[in-house]
């Protein structure tokens, strides 16, 4: 079975995954300023300015503005036909407007449209030059294109259905990681209750006679809610007739598996141990250590 911990690193996985596929919107934001930059980079180059500064671009909704470190002047023509070259290829938009503001007073100096292949193009005062200044170049996207396609030259063909699939996609995934969720903390919960339960809380070392719980490691017998201390010989005694359970063992045998070599036990010490542990099971009826005369001793376990 899949350990839970195992599972709580598919779910933190499949939200990463999720998350990576909302990040595509920050990333065309980053290729739409990089784009911005280009075009005023091209801008002082067609007023024959290569060393000026472009300035940070700031975006506000889907506006972006891009000012300059000094005054430049421009030809409406050659700028038209620049930024929409630099459009196309980056691909961030098939109708936009473009609009160069005074950077003093905010006024539009000048200012056309590009209508894609639905609407016309409005181009005004295409030869006519204004004088040299400060402007603030402004970009307004109308539309957005398929950067992928105009990167490659692949005519734009809208989906209409794209909007639906990445919805059904974000519902199938968050759906995926919220059953994942429920099975990590049910098998959590799970797992907490077995620490909890006195039985299973020695692991492999509690064993059940009858209604007794014997732990081998802590010596102890715990029978309902009272538990009894064994000592090391009743422990390895009792140990050795459940691993016989409902077969007889014969005397000798019994003494040299529990006390070995020691050679120094009495005659009747099988006997007072064999006392002492009928004693702590005797609440049990489900347990007994029967005497086999002449032969030895035998558990013996009955169901309730």
């Amino acid at each position: 079975m899949v350990k839970w911990k195992t599972l709580l690193v598919f779910c933190v996985q499949g939200m990463l995954f999720t998350v990576s596929g909302h990040a595509q919107p920050d990333r065309d934001e980053k290729h739409t300023e990089v784009t911005m930059r280009l075009i005023g980079h091209e801008i002082l180059l067609l007023s024959g300015d290569s060393t000026s500064r472009v300035l940070p671009v700031k975006k506000e909704a889907n506006r972006y503005t891009v000012s300059f470190a000094s005054e430049f002047s421009f030809w409406p023509e050659k700028l038209i036909s620049k930024v929409d070259s630099i459009v196309k290829i980056a691909g961030i938009g098939r109708s936009y407007r473009v609009e160069l503001e005074d950077c003093k007073t905010g006024e539009t100096v000048y200012s056309y449209e590009m209508g894609g292949s639905d609407k016309p193009d409005l181009l005004p005062c295409g030869t006519r030059a204004p004088s040299k200044g400060c402007y603030v170049f402004c970009f307004t996207a109308l539309k957005k294109n398929n950067a992928i396609a105009a990167l490659y030259k692949i005519p734009y063909q809208p989906n209409e259905t794209s909007s639906g699939k990445s919805f059904l996609y974000t519902i199938i995934t968050g759906a995926f990681i919220i059953l994942l969720v429920l099975v990590v903390v049910f098998l959590y919960i799970r797992r907490k209750n077995k620490e909890r339960s006195p039985r299973n809380s020695e692991g492999q070392d509690i064993i059940l006679i009858g209604n007794h719980r014997f732990n081998k490691k802590n010596m102890l017998l715990t029978y309902q809610d009272e538990s009894m201390q064994l000592s090391g010989k009743e422990t390895d005694l009792l140990l050795l007739l459940y691993t016989h359970e409902n077969k007889t063992l014969q005397r000798d045998h019994i003494l040299k598996i529990v006390w070995e070599d020691e050679g120094d036990y009495i005659g009747r010490t099988l006997d007072v141990f064999i006392s002492k542990l009928r004693k702590k099971l005797e609440a049990d009826p489900a347990v007994r250590i029967m005497n086999i005369r002449g032969v030895g001793y035998k558990l013996v376990v009955t169901e309730n």
